[in-house]
């Protein structure tokens, strides 16, 4: 069968160079040369239409898709092909020199002082002393654990204006707080960091940063815990440690949710209690209620200086189960620590639960300790029947 220039309709002779597409249609070469419409590319020897030329190296050369996306690499920034010796890695994403720069000049990329690789400044830690970032594999674990008060900067899980909630685990008794920081470094990367603790023994404070409930759940929370037991550490055992969870205020649209949620842990602290693993000796030496249990809802509203007598810590300290001296965050402080995967997921789904009702439920829906389980895990539920808590609630409540 004759071969068919499909740009000039002339057949091709045995000693004429020609070109095939990937459709099986045939072409002259000097067809192709001199036609504006039609490309050869020079890695697969494969005829194109003109419009399918991509640019690598920014127009040193063109290829077609295919080769483009199999032999080269595509900068996640710009979105255009470069060869590999053009093109940066950053973690897991790619990026061409100029778009490289551009995010280093923003602040988002640097390199680690030590490896010299470049990393994402928020998966980073910059130390003061050295005036440089490092990567968590080359960051010297003894820098693991901050001072009291020595917080980094935020990173959010995701970056969104929604409600977050972060969690502050405490952990005693183990081998070295300095190891078991590393190992948990590896697993947490930047979604949290470590401190000291005047409370603890030879322990360690384990705070997350901010996260939604969605990527919170995504992290590997039985394996974190038993990272904790193999090195030794206790939490509830240790009798020294607590679990609490700081909550975003933009939860609480109003003063009226803050009133709903205090009132459920003054009215309903016996139960609360029971859950929470606490002695009432250890309630009112770390998270003692307001001692307005005596006080009827409606109460609480017509006595508008309380909350202004006690938001941001104006007369009050933090040692309350609902701590509201923080500017940004309601922190809830009444749980025991704990390193059983069981009671931990239980704690969380609790602690989250309960609030989120408060903080959507109407003023008449109070008087009903049912409506500030509504939605939870029927594992949890279950939980705190073990415990002998909220016995009157049942299981229609659950998600």
């Amino acid at each position: 069968m004759d071969k068919i220039c499909a740009i000039c309709g002339e057949p091709i002779t045995d000693d004429q160079l020609y070109y095939q597409d990937n459709d099986g249609n045939y072409y002259h070469d000097d067809c192709v040369a001199d036609s504006d419409d039609f490309f050869i590319c020079p890695d697969c020897d494969t005829v194109y239409p003109a419009d399918d030329e991509v640019a690598i190296n920014d127009g040193d050369y063109f290829v077609c898709i295919n080769c483009a996306e199999s032999s080269y690499t595509r900068c996640d920034d710009c979105g255009r092909y470069f060869s590999s010796n053009n093109i940066i890695k950053v973690e897991d994403d790619y990026y061409c020199q100029d778009c490289l720069d551009r995010q280093i000049d923003r602040g988002n990329i640097d390199t680690c002082g030590d490896c010299g690789d470049f990393f994402y400044t928020e998966n980073m830690h910059w130390d003061d002393y050295d005036g440089c970032y490092y990567c968590y594999n080359c960051r010297d674990d003894d820098d693991l654990i901050r001072g009291y008060h020595d917080n980094p900067s935020l990173v959010m899980f995701p970056p969104t204006d929604e409600p977050h909630f972060g969690i502050e685990l405490e952990v005693d008794g183990g081998d070295s707080p300095n190891d078991l920081a590393s190992d948990l470094r590896d697993i947490l990367t930047n979604h949290a960091y470590f401190m000291h603790d005047g409370s603890l023994d030879n322990g360690v404070e384990i705070i997350t940063q901010p996260h939604t409930l969605d990527e919170f759940y995504k992290l590997p929370w039985d394996k974190i815990l038993t990272v904790c037991k193999d090195n030794g550490f206790k939490s509830h055992d240790a009798k020294t440690c607590g679990l609490h969870m700081h909550v975003s205020r933009s939860l609480f649209k109003d003063n009226d949710a803050i009133y709903r949620i205090i009132y459920f842990y003054e009215h309903y602290i016996d139960d609360i209690l029971k859950m929470s693993r606490r002695t009432h000796g250890q309630m009112e030496q770390w998270a003692n209620t307001y001692d307005w249990g005596n006080k009827t809802f409606a109460e609480l509203l017509s006595e508008s200086n309380i909350l202004h007598d006690y938001n941001y810590g104006d007369h009050c300290d933090r040692y309350h189960a609902v701590n509201l001296t923080n500017c940004n965050t309601i922190e809830f402080r009444l749980m025991r620590g704990t390193l059983n995967y069981k009671t931990f997921m239980a704690t969380i789904d609790f602690l989250w639960t309960t609030a989120n009702n408060a903080a959507t439920m109407t003023n008449d829906d109070v008087t009903n300790i049912a409506n500030y389980l509504k939605g939870i895990k029927k594992e949890t539920l279950d939980y705190l029947h073990s415990r002998n808590a909220f016995l009157e609630v049942h299981n229609n409540v659950c998600a």
